[in-house]
């Protein structure tokens, strides 16, 4: 193999080495999701999967991605979901190169920059996370404001038509939206016509409408997006993240701001995108793969004009064929160990799986046919829903903001890490059971609960029934307990 394509697979190997080989949470809610609108014959606008407070109508911006994990899964498993994956990042890697060459990035130092962007796109590839479907469409976007600084028109109604898949697909929708309206701004700035993108944006706020729900996305949106999310981890700022994904992004910053200061703002189209973008990412984690996406598509193409792009075309000439071959060996001893083809259902936490599956609990009370109200931790709830098929009602689960109040994830974070009031969960909704990881601060509590009697034990799990609900005992402890998809 020639240097090129040793760097090629170098840089693919890097990437596969970052998919997460867990199932995504939200996977399992956007399954049932689109199993009962199968059953209804339409998208249901009623929560029926929990039996505390849920918002009316609850608006399901992801339901799109659930009908298409729904058909992967029940089709081919497990397999579908990682084709699925693997066909979004491909897509999504082919149309973020294409843009990056027609900004005036040369190859090389493309494949060097891509070693620092890959990183940061790893935070989005959990099997599969709907986001994948915002950064594929930010990328055609990206691909048509290019189109659009060349004066050509004809991207509008193509992407208008994209745009209209991404709404049932996404909320991050709203960031096409304001990208569009900042490269608008900044042609009106550089002295272009505007006319047809203040068009283009007029219709995307009509076409938003074209969804199941129909008007009612719109009071949901504004919800949405004024929405409190600092209890949710991932919405968290930049600093927060682990400390090699923090000096990675913060880096690539360093390197934007060079780039930017010798290019200089007129010679550089698009930076007010790579600004907003490196804005959110420090506000959020969950925004860092969109900032990549902008940084890959932009930072190669002006280092590429400077003597920097020189630089790396001169190391990579002579040590290229070393470096990539360590890289290439890295990302395969990486990906052994990963294994991102092999996403069991586990009930362990470990590195490979972030939070634990409830599965023990749920074959428990499944061979019970067991009907009522589980209290469950925000990580669990979904996958409840899935398995019991809306027959166990759940407290709360990873929709957030779709179907619940906003006080309710607080709520339960307070009882389930045993905050001074955390009994007052017990009496404020009616539950019938209680489901709860070993290490939480509640478990020893709910032990000693006047009435409360544990009837199911794992390593993992605890079950508690509420008083008066005879429910036999059952003890599975040194079980390795292995579910499956879907």
């Amino acid at each position: 193999m020639n240097r090129s394509t040793v760097a090629t697979v170098a840089l693919a190997l890097l990437l596969v080495a970052g998919m997460a080989p867990f199932i995504d949470m939200d996977v399992w809610h956007q399954m049932s999701l689109f199993r009962e609108a199968l059953r209804q014959g339409w998208i249901p606008y009623i929560d029926r999967f929990a039996y505390t407070p849920t918002l009316s109508p609850a608006v399901q911006h992801e339901w799109g991605a659930g009908a298409i994990a729904y058909l992967a899964a029940t089709c081919f498993g497990e397999t579908g979901l990682q084709l699925l994956r693997l066909s979004l990042v491909l897509a999504i890697a082919v149309v973020g190169v294409r843009v990056a060459l027609e900004r005036g990035a040369r190859v090389v130092p493309l494949q060097a920059l891509a070693v620092v962007a890959i990183p940061m796109f790893w935070i989005t590839l959990s099997l599969v996370r709907a986001q994948l479907y915002t950064v594929l469409a930010l990328a055609m976007l990206l691909a048509c404001l290019e189109s659009d600084r060349r004066g050509g028109r004809r991207w509008v109604l193509p992407w208008l038509l994209v745009w209209v898949v991404w709404v049932n697909l996404h909320a991050g929708f709203v960031v096409g939206g304001l990208f569009l309206a900042v490269h608008a701004v900044e042609q009106w700035w550089r002295g272009h016509r505007v006319a047809h993108l203040a068009a283009a944006l007029g219709a995307m706020a009509v076409l938003v409408a074209v969804n199941p729900y129909g008007p009612r996305y719109y009071p949901y949106l504004a919800h949405a997006l004024t929405m409190n999310r600092r209890l949710i981890v991932e919405w968290g700022p930049l600093w927060s993240a682990a400390l090699p994904a923090v000096v990675v992004t913060l880096v690539s910053m360093v390197i934007a701001l060079m780039a930017l200061g010798r290019t200089g703002l007129r010679q550089a189209p698009g930076w007010p995108l790579l600004v907003l973008s490196a804005a959110a990412a420090l506000q959020s984690q969950r925004h860092v793969s969109i900032y990549a996406l902008v940084w890959f598509t932009q930072v190669p193409a002006l280092i590429s004009r400077e003597t920097l792009g020189d630089l790396l075309e001169r190391v990579l000439q002579r040590w290229g064929t070393v470096l990539w071959s360590l890289l290439l060996i890295a990302g395969i001893i990486a990906g052994v160990r990963v294994r991102p083809w092999d996403a069991p259902v586990a009930e362990s936490v470990s590195a490979r799986q972030p939070y634990a599956y409830p599965v023990g609990p749920i074959e428990y009370l499944q061979q019970l046919q067991f009907e009522g109200n589980l209290l469950v931790p925000f990580e669990m709830g979904a996958y409840v829903s899935w398995k019991t098929d809306g027959r166990v009602k759940v407290s709360i689960d990873s929709r957030f903001e779709v179907a619940y109040p906003a006080t309710l994830l607080a709520e339960h974070l307070d009882f389930f890490y045993a905050a001074p009031d955390w009994h007052a969960m017990l009496e404020r909704y009616p539950h019938d059971l209680v489901l709860v990881e070993r290490d939480m601060p509640v478990g020893p509590l709910m032990r000693s609960q006047p009435g409360w009697k544990l009837v199911y034990e794992d390593d993992t799990f605890l079950v508690f029934a509420r008083p008066g609900l005879a429910l036999p005992y059952l003890d599975r402890r040194g079980q390795r307990i292995i579910g499956s998809f879907p």
